[in-house]
């Protein structure tokens, strides 16, 4: 379960850095999660509370904005945030990641977003 050492290593952040800026409590902190890094939101709002817990961060708001994955053709330069990816969370079978292929040419898409995983701001009292 990656999404424990990943929510632990956020608010490992997100204390260090309310400690250098003087703060007394942290009361949201904002995170964007693209899809492709495949943590389960739920998952990480779990680890949060817990992991959470008799720190700084107890009780503070977790806000996430999921962003889609989005892929881009490097011959046509189609781009296209479209595709379904969900079901690379609950299918353990596939050995690796598939190869997405445009729909207009045919050729091999890049990943240019849904990899991301940001603490993209926080609140705290001071």
């Amino acid at each position: 379960m990656h999404e424990y050492s990943t929510t632990l290593a956020i608010i490992e952040k997100v204390i260090d850095e309310a400690r250098k800026r003087g703060a007394k409590r942290v009361i949201s902190v904002e995170l964007r999660i693209g899809k492709l890094t495949l943590l389960s939101i739920e998952q990480v709002r779990f680890c949060f509370e817990a992991l959470s817990k008799g720190t700084m961060l107890e009780g503070c708001e977790l806000v996430i904005e999921e962003v889609p994955a989005r892929f881009k053709c490097p011959v046509c330069g189609r781009v296209d945030n479209s595709i379904d990816v969900d079901w690379l969370l609950y299918d353990h079978t596939i050995p690796s990641l598939p190869s997405f292929v445009c729909s207009v040419c045919g050729s091999g898409l890049e990943i240019v977003g849904g990899r991301e995983c940001i603490i993209k701001g926080m609140r705290v009292v001071v």
